[in-house]
């Protein structure tokens, strides 16, 4: 990783992060996932939000990673540690349900380096717990996909769906 690219990141970010508003996180966002059943797999795609408001990816060290679930927390200094808290929590409250992250793919606002920012940081984290991953920028979604930049139409989600597909059928 390119110490330009975090210097890039904390001079660009939106200083104005209220993490009461990340919605990843939310216990009780978490707990709906459960409002039908006991879900066998959680798909999370989170974090794109966050990138396309620059809010502060923060990092993430496995020799300092939480080890217990925070249930308590509800403001976030960085994008990582929601990141953090929403995966334990998804692992906390339906423990044998296999969680596939989908890593975010472009934005309009973004370039390539900061995607990887944020990107390198939720594969770190995602590889800590033991949950897997797909990397949404080589899915085939290209510009075209993301009518206002950021949200994948019909023919995006295809694309997204073949990735998850993918990943959840190599494991059976």
């Amino acid at each position: 990783r390119s110490t330009e690219v975090y210097n890039y990141i904390d001079a660009e970010v939106n200083s104005s992060y209220d993490g009461t508003k990340a919605c990843m996180a939310s216990i009780t966002r978490i707990q709906n996932l459960g409002s039908n059943g006991t879900p066998d797999v959680i798909l999370f795609y989170g974090g794109t939000n966050d990138i396309t408001q620059r809010r502060p990816v923060g990092s993430f060290d496995p020799a300092t990673a939480p080890t217990e679930v925070d249930l308590i927390s509800v403001k976030w200094d960085t994008v990582a540690d929601a990141y953090v808290d929403a995966i334990m929590r998804m692992q906390h409250y339906y423990p044998n349900a296999e969680i596939v992250a989908m890593l975010p793919t472009f934005t309009y606002k973004n370039t390539d380096a900061v995607i990887e920012a944020y990107n390198s940081v939720f594969a770190a984290i995602c590889e800590h717990y033991g949950v897997t991953y797909v990397d949404l920028r080589e899915c085939g979604i290209s510009t075209s996909d993301l009518p206002d930049g950021t949200h994948p139409n019909a023919t995006g989600m295809d694309y997204i769906t073949a990735a998850v597909m993918d990943v959840l059928m190599s494991d059976c």
